[in-house]
């Protein structure tokens, strides 16, 4: 067969033969196979593997031997087109690539800024809390930091104490108000030696006149001694979150174990008016004993201020006049704590009238 015949027939099927190869690089082969090269002379190569057609070329130039062997097997080439031909890369699959979207849960929600108040603020430390808001803080001074409570140290004494009685529960007094009065100038409901009334009178006491003698006899009742009790009010305060409070009396009388924040304060008051008992009793004006006794609360913000509803007054040396209140309005509700402040129930009031116009932070 001619040359050019051999040629033609070989570039009719170079996919079959030379798959991979450039052009080019099957013309030379074609030469090659018919000994067109330069010079007239066909270069002696070392032994080609038969196996592949990617060592048919060397160096430039082909081998002969090895292309007429191709063209007299055409079979044999399939091996060598199999390796020279790249395999696509198989395209990933939409599972492989995907990127889980976050949960509803991934990102918590920003926390409000609390608001400035616009006027001078003199009480050492306030908190206002949105009830309406999870507690939300809408306003703070100094509100973490740990101070002498006063009779606020009650709101604690009643929540330790009302999952532990009866109200219907009967007490006899061993401790004497005029007593208490005569050495620490108490405050007190006027209980006396041998005098029997119930739990529910006890806390009665314990709030609208504030009497010291009624936290006594409610630790008493409940623990046995004051300082079995004032352990039960440190788990009660730290079960509510009360992070800078230390209790070690019922009452509140000033003691350098007895410390607690605006902050913790404003959370009891709320942990309080969530019990409806303890609600009522805190939110009522007036108490009459079955005695005759009678007693009026003394938290002037439920008579002076509309809305007011709660909860507790307090006043010692070292702590000043404290409150901490409850008011709604317009649905909304919010408490308040203050301590040592010279105009308790003026700047108490100014303060609420300011936070009931500052938008809700549930709304933002």
């Amino acid at each position: 067969m001619s040359w050019a015949r051999k040629s033609f027939t070989l570039l009719r099927r170079p996919a079959l033969m030379f798959g991979g190869l450039p052009p080019v690089a099957v013309v030379s082969l074609v030469f090659a196979l018919n000994g067109i090269l330069p010079g007239g002379a066909e270069p002696e190569l070392p032994p080609s593997n038969p196996g592949a057609t990617t060592q048919a070329v060397h160096g430039g130039q082909a081998s002969s031997s090895s292309l007429q062997e191709l063209a007299a097997c055409p079979e044999c080439t399939t091996p060598a087109v199999a390796t020279t031909t790249s395999t696509p890369t198989p395209e990933p699959t939409a599972t492989s690539t995907a990127t889980p979207e976050p949960t509803a849960t991934a990102t918590p929600p920003p926390t409000p800024t609390p608001a400035v108040a616009p006027f001078a603020v003199e009480a050492r430390a306030v908190a206002i809390l949105d009830a309406s808001c999870g507690g939300t803080l809408l306003y703070g001074k100094s509100e973490h930091e740990p101070l002498p409570p006063a009779s606020l140290t009650k709101i604690v004494t009643a929540l330790a104490a009302i999952n532990h009685v009866d109200l219907a529960d009967t007490v006899v007094s061993d401790v004497s108000a005029k007593e208490l009065k005569a050495r620490n100038r108490s405050s007190v409901m006027g209980l006396e030696p041998g005098q029997r009334v119930t739990v529910e009178d006890l806390l009665f006491g314990l709030f609208l006149p504030s009497g010291n003698d009624a936290a006594i006899m409610l630790a008493k009742h409940v623990s046995g001694s004051e300082e079995a009790f004032a352990a039960l009010m440190n788990e009660t305060a730290r079960n509510i979150g009360m992070a800078n409070s230390a209790f070690d009396n019922p009452h509140g009388l000033d003691s350098p174990g007895l410390r607690s924040s605006a902050y913790d304060m404003a959370i009891a008051g709320m942990a309080l008016m969530q019990n409806p008992t303890l609600a009522s009793i805190a939110g009522s004006r007036t108490y009459t004993l079955e005695s005759g006794l009678s007693f009026r609360n003394g938290n002037k913000l439920l008579t002076q201020y509309p809305g007011a509803y709660g909860v507790k007054i307090g006043n010692t040396r070292d702590a000043g006049l404290t409150i901490v209140g409850a008011a709604e309005r317009g649905g909304r509700h919010l408490y308040i704590s203050v301590f040592d402040s010279d105009d308790l129930y003026g700047e108490t009031s100014r303060l609420l009238d300011w936070a009931f116009t500052l938008p809700s932070p549930c709304a933002q």
